[in-house]
């Protein structure tokens, strides 16, 4: 069997940890970041490829963005948004979020932001057993626009991360701010 290059492994890992946040919503994952290391760009490296496209509001981040092969594409194109800041309301009604025939063209959201601090909101839906409750710092508009545009299967996937800490929120989940 060949062995792992270092990049594969982290590459693996973090692919492991998205896969893990995304089947446990709410339940904080660690990337294993080097010091120097920024977890967009982690994320980006278990994610992109030639097939597929991002956008980025990060100017320092968007050339990293190429180097792994995706291409840069509109908000309302890209498959991956990657927002330094939690974006307002008109730019979460911009990204895709698929069609009832074809929900798998939506994009996936990474919003840097705060865990631990701000606002407590209620989790509920499939990977949470009953409710989970979490302190996020996203203002509570980010949470009612998303409520008003979603519509299973119809939405887009949610990443935070804050540091090396990352949590996933798909569009089956259900948000309460309290």
């Amino acid at each position: 069997m060949p062995l792992q290059t270092q990049l594969e492994a982290k590459t693996h890992a973090t692919f492991d940890a998205l896969m893990w946040a995304f089947a446990h919503p709410g339940r904080v994952q660690a990337l294993q970041l080097e010091p120097d290391e920024n977890a967009f760009f982690r994320i980006a490296q278990a994610l992109l490829d030639l097939e597929t496209s991002a956008w980025t509001n990060d100017a320092a981040l968007e050339p990293q963005l190429c180097v792994l092969g995706a291409k840069m594409k509109s908000l309302k194109e890209a498959d991956y948004v990657f927002c330094a800041n939690t974006p307002v309301s008109d730019l979460l009604h911009v990204i895709k979020r698929g069609s009832p025939v074809a929900p798998e063209t939506s994009a996936t959201l990474v919003v840097s932001a705060a865990l631990e601090i701000g606002r407590l909101v209620r989790l509920t839906g499939a990977g949470i057993q009953s409710s989970l409750e979490l302190q996020i710092d996203v203002p509570p508009e980010f949470w009612q626009t998303r409520e008003q545009i979603m519509s299973y299967p119809i939405g887009w996937d949610l990443l935070l991360t804050n540091g090396s800490s990352l949590v996933g929120i798909p569009r089956t989940t259900r948000i309460e701010v309290l």
